[in-house]
């Protein structure tokens, strides 16, 4: 199965991350584009569906992934969904105290 990673931030384009993707050597990566509802108003969103060894058996390559990411485009949070294991922020993935907003819940 694979995981799902998705990330929001206004002005963010999922065709501009696709691009940064690819430049960073990863594929097999199927990106769907939407809106998130947030509280400040609209958000673009890109949800990265991962190829199932960014789960379970490699969070080290999820971490740097994530942390690339994360300086790139200055995101605060995403959510991952790991199947069967886990749903939430994904830094609490990587470690309960990390999350900036309430347990499980950032984006």
């Amino acid at each position: 199965m694979s995981v799902d990673l998705t990330v929001s931030n206004k002005g963010l384009d999922c065709t501009q991350l696709a691009h940064y993707l690819n430049k960073i050597g990863v594929s097999g990566v199927n990106i769907v584009r939407g809106i998130s509802i947030e509280p400040k108003g609209l958000e673009q969103s890109c949800m990265m569906r991962l190829p199932r060894e960014y789960g379970h058996e490699n969070r080290v390559e999820l971490k740097l992934l994530w942390f690339s990411l994360k300086t790139r485009y200055k995101f605060d949070c995403a959510h991952l969904t790991v199947p069967g294991a886990w749903s939430g922020c994904v830094l609490n993935w990587f470690s309960d105290s990390l999350c900036p907003g309430a347990k499980n819940m950032c984006m």
